[in-house]
């Protein structure tokens, strides 16, 4: 089975909304897909009900699955946030590479 995993850095909600479906639609046909969250995107999952419906509403379903590896902990802006997995750091890829993992980055 293919593994991968999707690292979400941009802070534009149209993007991260992709990302969403992505990572929805990779878990749907049975990949093993995991999310990481950086740089000025953690600043969308802070308030998800600000960029719509169906931004908050496939957010949800993410975590819901669990396919939330890590974020971090504050946004590009130095704004602090209180999501899921929090932790201080740089997320490395190299680990997922050598778990086999596919990166993908949007």
């Amino acid at each position: 089975m293919r593994k991968f995993v999707i690292y979400a850095l941009n802070g534009d909600a149209n993007c991260f909304l992709h990302v969403l479906l992505t990572v929805l639609d990779l878990d749907d046909k049975g990949y093993e897909v995991r999310l990481v969250i950086v740089g000025s995107a953690i600043c969308l999952v802070n308030h998800p009900e600000e960029h719509g419906v169906l931004f908050a509403s496939l957010l949800q379903r993410v975590q819901e699955r669990g396919l939330i590896d890590e974020t971090r902990l504050t946004c590009a802006m130095g704004t602090t946030t209180n999501h899921t997995v929090a932790v201080a750091g740089h997320p490395g890829m190299s680990d997922y590479l050598k778990d086999g993992y596919q990166v993908i980055t949007f």
